[in-house]
């Protein structure tokens, strides 16, 4: 976990040397952002649970328009379940250096941790999210993201779709 908040805190430190961008989604642009969920789960491996969650995610537009990065979210229901993923993610956004709003879509694989006071499991899930980037200001945004977490453990599979909104910055 710490070699995860490190390489974030890295790539953050070099982002901010390079401002040599045009806009937001251009090439060697960076953009990280937190972002505060709704979740619902159901299928055969959750019970039908809403949680809430936190979300942390960052973006490196390696081609204008193209990005590759990381999420890490949490999720709980504050009764007993809880829910840990971390994993790279690869993706598409639109813009131009006059675009107020950025949309984007990304898939990725996340290594998944489920623990209730029963038990605790690990395996991978595939996400999948569309959202957009609001410009507030020339470095700032907010962030409205829904998506989808398809998990598959033990022959059993499950999903859950969420919600959230949330800020970002934005190094060009």
């Amino acid at each position: 976990m710490k070699r995860i908040v490190l390489s974030v805190l890295l790539f953050s430190f070099i982002a901010t040397l390079a401002f040599s961008q045009e806009h937001a989604v251009d090439k060697g642009a960076f953009i990280i952002s937190g972002t505060a969920n709704f979740n619902s789960s159901g299928g055969d491996l959750f019970q039908e649970l809403t949680m809430i969650g936190l979300m942390s995610s960052n973006a490196y537009f390696f081609t204008p328009n193209v990005f590759i990065g990381s999420k890490l979210g949490v999720e709980w229901d504050f009764d007993e379940y809880f829910r840990l993923a971390v994993g790279p993610q690869l993706g598409l956004a639109a813009g131009k250096a006059q675009s107020k709003i950025n949309p984007y879509i990304s898939a990725g694989i996340q290594f998944l941790h489920i623990a209730d006071t029963f038990y605790s499991e690990t395996g991978t899930n595939i996400n999948i999210a569309a959202g957009m980037i609001i410009s507030i200001k020339k470095h700032l945004g907010l962030v409205v993201e829904a998506g989808v977490d398809l998990t598959h453990l033990d022959g059993t599979s499950g999903h859950v779709i969420y919600a959230g909104v949330g800020i970002a910055g934005l190094f060009f």
